[in-house]
């Protein structure tokens, strides 16, 4: 989801992650602290990945992400202005308990081939991040002729 604000509620360039196992949004960034040219005019851009199917309309689910965004960033964020709203099916890999054990699988597929993502750590950003990184250690390892641990 997709927010427009007359100021940033934060001035950091930072994704911001909701503890709450309740809550719907997960996590949060201010895409005009890093980006300014993707906000509106005078405006900052905030944006939620929010977790779960819409129990009603989506301006009911607009609603009750800028309830939660007010327990963020006091009043101010229900006075937000809802851009857009792009619902991903299947965002990211289901993994139940165990699915990924060890948690952090090889991205050594052999013959100079490395394979990363979200489905070879666990199922996140972060993990894609992680599992892309490793694949680069390793890709250059290999390049210059050394192996390396990661």
């Amino acid at each position: 989801m997709y927010f427009a604000a007359n100021e940033p509620p934060i001035d950091d360039a930072m994704l911001m992650l909701e503890t709450d196992p309740s809550a719907r949004i997960n996590n949060a960034v201010v895409m005009s602290n890093v980006a300014p040219e993707v906000a509106p005019d005078g405006q900052a851009l905030v944006s939620a990945t929010v977790l779960g199917e819409p129990q009603g309309s989506i301006e009911s689910l607009v609603e009750e992400v800028r309830t939660e965004f007010s327990s963020w960033f006091g009043p101010v964020a229900r006075s937000w202005r809802h851009l857009a709203s792009y619902p991903i099916a299947e965002a990211l890999p289901t993994q139940p308990s165990g699915a990924l054990d060890p948690v952090a699988r090889s991205v050594i597929a052999g013959d100079g081939v490395f394979v990363c993502g979200d489905h070879r750590h666990h199922a996140s950003i972060h993990g894609a991040l992680e599992s892309g990184r490793a694949a680069a250690v390793e890709a250059t390892s290999y390049i210059r002729g050394s192996s390396v641990d990661v």
